[in-house]
C-alpha cells in the first residue's frame, strides 16, 4: 500500500456500464495492473486492469450504490493544463480553457487556436462577411505528448472523433467553388477536413475517428488558409503548421515570434498562414 499522489487524465470511455475509462496516468512506471487506486475526500475507487501504451492504463472505477460517477469525477477532479503550464490550476480555467462555441462533453483539452475568439470578435467578422462553419471536434491529448520518434512515418497520433455534418460540407464546398478562402482554426480542424476527402477532392458528410498525422510534405487539400498557435517543439502541431506553411517560412516566423517575445502555447499568440 502506497500513498503516493497520482495524476489520473481521463482519455477516453470505453465501458459506460462497467465505468471503464482509457486513461494517462503519471508516474506511469508506478502504475501496475491490479493496483488500486482511491481519492481524497471521496469513495469513488478505481482499479488498474490493463496497459494500453506505455503511459496509459485502462482504468475501471467503482462506484458506490446509488452514486453518480459524473457527480463524483465533477466533484473531485478538475480541468486537466497542458504540462508547460507549471501554475496551479485556478477556477478560471473552466471559463478560459474553453472556446466561447464549446458544447457538451468529449475533448480531452480544448482546441487552442479557438481559445482567442470572443462573442464579439466573431459578431465583427461576421459584420465583414467572414462566415463561420461548425465542425465537431473531441480533441486528444495532443499537448500532453511529444514525438520522440526520428522517422515521422512511424509516429501514431492519437484517435480524435469528429464530425463534419451535411449543412457545414455543403457550405465549405460553395465557397471552394465560388473562390472563397477556406481558413482552419487549428490542427484538430485541419486533419477533420482532410479526413473528410471525397474521391473527388470535395468535402464529404463525415462522423469518424481519425488518427491522421499531417506533416511535411502533405499538402492539405480543403483549406487554403490555417491559423494555430505557436507549437512546442516535437509537437504534432508545430508539424502540421510546417507541413501547411513549408518548414523554411514556419521556422522563419518562429524565430521572429522568439525575438519579438511572442507568447507560445494554448494561451499565446497565433500563427496566421496564407
Amino acid at each position: 500500500r502506497s500513498t503516493s499522489p497520482v495524476e489520473v487524465l481521463l482519455l477516453r470511455e470505453l465501458d459506460e456500464e462497467t465505468h471503464l475509462w482509457n486513461a494517462m496516468v503519471e508516474p506511469a512506471r508506478k502504475i501496475r495492473v491490479g493496483n488500486k487506486l482511491t481519492f481524497p475526500g471521496s469513495d469513488l475507487m478505481a482499479e488498474i486492469v490493463d496497459n494500453t501504451t506505455s503511459r496509459e492504463r485502462a482504468i475501471r472505477f467503482i462506484v458506490p450504490p446509488g452514486e453518480s460517477f459524473s457527480a463524483m469525477i465533477e466533484s473531485i477532479g478538475y480541468m486537466a493544463l497542458p504540462r508547460y503550464i507549471k501554475r496551479p490550476h485556478r477556477p478560471e480555467d473552466y471559463e478560459n480553457f474553453r472556446p466561447v462555441w464549446s458544447g457538451g462533453q468529449g475533448s480531452v483539452q480544448a482546441p487552442d487556436a479557438s481559445l482567442p475568439f470572443t462573442r464579439l470578435l466573431i459578431r465583427e467578422l461576421e459584420v465583414k462577411g467572414v462566415e463561420f462553419v461548425p465542425v465537431t471536434l473531441h480533441v486528444a491529448a495532443a499537448n500532453f505528448r511529444t514525438i520522440e520518434v526520428e522517422d515521422l512515418f512511424k509516429f501514431s497520433m492519437d484517435a480524435e472523433w469528429f464530425e463534419v455534418s451535411e449543412a457545414s460540407a455543403q457550405r465549405i464546398n460553395e465557397a471552394r467553388r465560388a473562390g472563397k478562402r477556406v481558413l482552419a482554426v487549428g490542427a484538430s480542424v485541419l486533419r477533420a477536413l482532410e479526413s473528410s476527402l471525397s474521391a473527388y477532392n470535395d468535402l464529404k458528410p463525415t462522423q469518424d475517428w481519425t488518427v491522421k498525422f499531417i506533416f511535411p510534405p502533405y499538402k492539405p487539400v480543403i483549406p487554403t488558409a490555417y491559423l494555430t498557435q505557436f507549437h512546442l517543439p516535437k509537437s504534432a502541431g508545430y508539424i502540421a503548421a510546417a507541413a501547411f506553411g513549408g518548414y523554411m517560412r514556419v521556422r522563419k516566423a518562429y524565430e521572429r515570434a522568439l525575438a519579438e517575445g511572442f507568447q507560445w502555447g494554448c494561451y499565446g499568440d497565433l500563427l496566421l498562414i496564407i
